[in-house]
């Protein structure tokens, strides 16, 4: 029996009627959201430039460091979207229902020297929490956002009641830094300020750093190994792979999760792509096995709550 071609119910380029289509954030409101975003990242900076003004020594580094008489650190902080928003994914989603927001992720990278005893930056996680908090609290006030901190892994920034920034804070080590700075300005023919004073972690650097010495820090004071460039790698290779018909699919998936809020959102597994009927060309097919392999993987029943609780975060 013939399959019914829905394909341009998802998606056409002839309308913007499409179900895709409105699935997309409207471009006001994400121009909004990068402006905000633009204004948090300069506000960061800087406060950071001038940190002994908004927190003393003795709670922004580590107590190691302190009782050494440690020189007081120059923090240089760069900036690189992940998530959905950013342009590894490119699936952002306008969600389906209050109270659920949009997660619009900036991850922040602080090159800092790093302990020989511990492995860990000279920088305490609970400071770079504070000192954070601290420096965006003026701005936040003047906006009227508010900064929620309920979130266990991230400094996050709610704008209003549709949409939040989230600022996960990472350490890098400085040295391998400055290395791979100037690695980068040799390949590029550049000058080695352009990246070590570029507001953005250039692509070459932050692909090229070792996946060990990546540390996320816990608003709970502790710093863990997470490399966000797992996800995004297994995810760009599946879109060389399988073309863009992967990233269609993931936005349906998402919107599915905030449709229906006993979805097992969240999940998209490799073995759907490899399906047999996993079409390239075919939105309506494709979606098919993806959500074949939603229904039997072994996930603890559910309900979304609220999007701004994600148990991740």
């Amino acid at each position: 029996m013939a399959l019914l071609n829905l394909h341009r119910a998802f998606t056409d380029a002839a309308t913007e009627n499409d179900y895709l289509a409105r699935l997309t954030v409207p471009e006001p409101r994400e121009g909004k959201l990068r402006k905000a975003r633009d204004e948090i990242r300069e506000t960061l900076k800087a406060g950071f430039s001038d940190w002994q003004r908004f927190a003393d020594r003795s709670l922004v580094m580590e107590t190691t460091a302190v009782r050494k008489g440690a020189t007081e650190p120059r923090l240089r902080l760069k900036f690189r979207m992940q998530g959905s928003a950013s342009p590894a994914y490119r699936t952002l989603n306008d969600p389906a229902h209050p109270p659920q927001q949009i997660d619009y992720d900036d991850g922040v990278y602080l090159p800092v020297s790093f302990l020989a005893k511990t492995g860990n930056p000279v920088i305490a996680a609970a400071g770079y929490y504070r000192l954070v908090e601290t420096v965006l609290a003026p701005l936040c006030e003047k906006r009227k956002w508010t900064l929620d901190r309920r979130a266990k892994k991230c400094v996050r920034v709610v704008l209003d009641s549709k949409a939040y920034i989230d600022l996960p804070l990472y350490a890098i080590p400085d040295q391998e830094f400055v290395r791979l700075a100037e690695d980068a300005a040799l390949t590029k023919r550049a000058d080695s300020a352009l990246f070590l004073d570029a507001e953005t972690l250039d692509d070459e650097i932050y692909e090229r750093l070792n996946q060990d010495e990546l540390r996320l820090a816990l608003r709970e004071g502790k710093w863990i190994e997470s490399d966000p460039r797992l996800l995004e790698d297994w995810f760009k290779q599946a879109v060389a792979d399988l073309g863009p018909q992967v990233r269609r699919v993931n936005h349906l998936v998402g919107a599915g999760r905030d449709f229906s809020l006993n979805f097992p959102g969240g999940s998209f597994p490799e073995s759907a792509l490899r399906h047999p009927q996993f079409e390239p060309s075919r939105v309506s097919i494709s979606q098919k096995p993806i959500c074949r392999e939603l229904g039997t993987l072994d996930l603890p029943s559910r309900r979304l709550q609220h999007r701004s609780s994600k148990a991740s975060w």
